[in-house]
């Protein structure tokens, strides 16, 4: 009765594995556990108990790399994403997925070590292995080794999320930075579940896996800054004494005399170009969807990469205009305003 009751679980946990494969690590444990009271008992029903744990059994260990498949073929078929580079219900799905996991990680230990490291990324993991030996109690043990795999296991699935949805804003959304904030966005969305989380403990020391992809979302909001520093460098020579010393602040009104009308006319324009294209990033800046810290995270990059040279540029042709703010829009302190909101 017992093993017709598991063959039928069994079966329906395959069709719902999704959502259901925690039933499967579960019932591994329950058995597992009388089978270690039978051994320590006695013999009889063992091989009975141990032929109705094992196809349980293989369903528990296939899950591992059908979800991670799983997770792959979600993230490759969405057909479009946030104009505005909101993360998905996607990225907070997987990552409850792995903390409901860990609830269970009693059998996933076991699984992980019968597995080895990776062993979830091979064929095998989707057959199983026949001349696996049925685990007693003691395989059950939660030692370094399973945690470990199982923690490589999780990092296997972020990565493979990340990537995949990295390809997807490449191809779903228009320009580098809204796919900069979409991918940082889920970043931030997978470490704050981890961190608020059973996961915390197991992964908290791993996290800095986490950095090359903050810093590649980071690299591709902050190329527009390559664009506006264009604006802010000159190729204008005035003579060696109009140039300040090295420290000394840059007397504009006589590095503007010492211009020919055409240079100042390439100043005018410099200045005019970047206040267009500033103001059309600090209104998309807004208009995007950032987690916090994303926002802080951008802000304080763009005002790194940005306010030096601004001011550098400002000091030495500021009097271009006179003070009349035809061109020169900003003054170092109201950009240095701006550069800060950006963060906030």
């Amino acid at each position: 009765e017992l093993a017709r009751t598991v063959r039928e679980l069994n079966a329906h946990i395959k069709g719902h594995l999704g959502t259901d494969c925690y039933l499967a690590y579960e019932i591994t444990e329950i058995l597992s556990g009388l089978l270690g009271n039978l051994e320590t008992r006695t013999g009889e029903l063992k091989a009975s108990l141990a032929a109705a744990l094992k196809p349980v059994r293989e369903t528990a260990k296939a899950s591992l790399s059908e979800l991670l498949e799983d997770t792959k073929r979600k993230a490759g078929g969405l057909q479009t994403l946030p104009s505005d580079g909101a993360s998905i219900p996607l990225v907070a799905d997987t990552m409850q997925r792995l903390q409901a996991m860990v609830e269970f990680l009693r059998p996933i230990s076991s699984i992980m070590i019968s597995l080895g490291d990776g062993g979830w990324k091979s064929s095998s993991a989707s057959v199983g292995r026949s001349a696996d030996v049925i685990p007693s109690l003691s395989s059950f043990d939660i030692g370094a080794d399973g945690r470990e795999i199982f923690g490589h296991y999780c990092l296997d699935t972020i990565d493979t999320l990340l990537s995949t949805l990295d390809q997807k804003a490449k191809i779903l959304l228009r320009g580098k930075s809204v796919a900069g904030v979409f991918l940082a966005n889920s970043v931030v969305t997978v470490e704050r579940m981890i961190r608020d989380s059973d996961l915390g403990p197991l992964l908290q020391s791993r996290l800095e896996v986490l950095d090359q992809w903050r810093k590649k979302a980071t690299a591709a909001y902050t190329d527009v800054c390559r664009d506006l520093s264009v604006y802010l460098f000159d190729t204008i020579h005035t003579n060696r004494t109009q140039r300040p010393t090295s420290g000394q602040a840059a007397d504009s009104a006589s590095v503007i005399k010492s211009l020919s009308s055409k240079d100042k006319d390439k100043i005018k324009e410099k200045f005019s170009q970047f206040n267009a294209a500033f103001d059309e990033m600090v209104a998309k800046h807004k208009s995007y969807n950032m987690e916090p810290d994303v926002r802080s995270m951008f802000g304080k990059d763009i005002r790194q990469k940005l306010q030096p040279l601004y001011d550098r540029f400002w000091d030495r042709y500021h009097d271009i205009d006179k003070g009349k703010g035809k061109y020169v829009k900003y003054d170092k302190s109201s950009i240095a305003s701006v550069f800060l909101s950006l963060a906030s």
